[in-house]
This record gives structure tokens, sequence and C-alpha cells, in this order.
């Protein structure tokens, strides 16, 4: 059975090598970005399943970044996380919600994300 492909999102390399050990190690395949460049290309391409993302980064950031992938016929229907330590306006809040997007407040606890993101593959 093949792997599901999960993008890991995040200008913080560090943050995207512990995320990607972690869905690694719970048997995802995994490919990082430390920025929002390229992204949409690779999704478009790569019949990935999930992206994991951070809020806050630098260029596009998290929320546009998803506004891009709901609107790309190819990329529409693929399932979000965003993690972030900002605490959202009710706008931002709204917005992501109507995206679709699952939010994931840091810290969170590393069982749970990947709890929450395999009941997110089975939807």
């Amino acid at each position: 059975m093949a792997k599901e492909k999960i993008m890991v999102v995040d200008d913080e390399e560090d943050v995207t090598f512990l995320l990607s050990s972690l869905l690694e190690f719970h048997d995802f395949s995994v490919k990082i970005h430390n920025d929002s460049k390229g992204v949409m290309v690779d999704l478009e391409g790569g019949g990935y399943s999930l992206m994991v993302t951070d809020y806050m980064m630098p260029g596009l950031d998290g929320l546009h970044l998803c506004e891009h992938i709901r609107a790309s016929q190819k990329t529409n229907q693929m399932k979000i996380v965003m993690l972030t330590a900002k605490e959202l306006t009710p706008l931002e809040h709204k917005r992501l919600l109507e995206l679709n997007v699952t939010i994931v407040k840091k810290p969170y606890q590393p069982n749970e994300l990947v709890t929450r993101i395999r009941e997110l593959m089975q939807r």
C-alpha cells in the first residue's frame, strides 16, 4: 500500500525537520518547503493528500496559501492543517473555516497532531 503524501510548509527549518521526522515515523511520505515559493507548482504536480502549514511566514502567509490551494482545480479538495501560535482575529478564523482548514494551535502534542491528521485522511 502506498504511503499517504503530506507536504509540510514552514519558514523555520527546525520545525519542518521535526514535523517531517514525526510524520515519517508514522509512515507518511513527506515533502518539505521552507517558504511558500514553489509550493503551488509542487502541489499541482504531486498528488498530495494533505498539507501542514504555518500561518506566519514571510511572503505568502498560510492564509493566502490556503486561498490559492482552494482556488486551484487540482488542489481544491486537498486537506489542510494550519499550525499557528498567532491569536487569530475573528475574521481570520472565519476565513480559515470557510476554506475548510483544520486549525491546530501551537504548542501542540505531537501524537495529537498525528491523530488529527489520520482522522482527516479518513474523511
